[in-house]
């Protein structure tokens, strides 16, 4: 019901699913007025969520979605969060190349099943930060720390230290080396001071959609 009332108040609103159940819960819902925007989320290695990228039950689900009267199938992602874990930017680069590799792999059998698939996404700043040929093959990037970078973005060669753009005036209150990440900094605060030197040129006040 909630995001029902939400579709109903923006001109597109997009919903990921990765499960038979969550297509028939949209296919049964009451209409927002108009059609269901859905993405797949697909497992292409980073082990947390979506269809496993050679599970023909995933392709099954593409077709369920393109084939409901009330859902607009939108298209594919993949969040490459196993970038994480590397330790260089030559095993950034390969987490990419496999990744991509990986969901064209997947794509390709959704359309040889008759199926649209107009968006081809993927997601972390790791990544986007180190573009190959293979990206070509995309529609889309997600990185959410891409912004504004951060000491873990550095330690992975996604960036240089000149490149970080955020930093939070607070009392420490501990020191935790392995987890230091600013998108979720970031998203604790209301608004964002943007400074030149010592002064204040900008206020900027992030949309809160959750």
């Amino acid at each position: 019901p909630r995001v029902t009332a939400f579709s109903k108040q923006l001109e597109k609103f997009h919903v990921i699913i990765d499960s038979e159940l969550a297509v028939k819960m949209l296919r049964d819902a009451p209409s927002p007025g108009k059609n269901w925007s859905a993405f797949l989320k697909v497992d292409c290695g980073n082990n947390r969520a979506g269809v496993w990228w050679k599970d023909e039950a995933g392709v099954d689900l593409a077709v369920l979605l393109q084939n409901s009267p009330n859902i607009d199938f939108a298209g594919v992602y993949v969040h490459c969060g196993n970038s994480y874990h590397t330790s260089s930017s030559e095993e950034v680069i390969q987490v990419l190349d496999d990744t991509i590799e990986r969901l064209m792999t997947f794509v390709n059998h959704v359309r040889q099943r008759g199926v649209t698939c107009s968006t081809v996404g993927i997601g972390s700043t790791p990544t986007c930060r180190k573009p190959t040929d293979r990206m070509k093959s995309l529609t889309e990037l997600h990185p959410g720390n891409y912004a504004f970078l951060d000491v873990q973005q550095w330690s992975l060669g996604s960036c240089t230290e000149e490149d970080i753009a955020c930093c939070v005036a607070t009392r420490v209150i501990g020191h935790y080396p392995r987890r230091n990440q600013s998108c979720a900094t970031a998203a604790m605060h209301s608004v964002y001071y943007v400074v030149e030197g010592d002064t204040v040129v900008e206020e900027w006040r992030p949309t809160r959609g959750w």
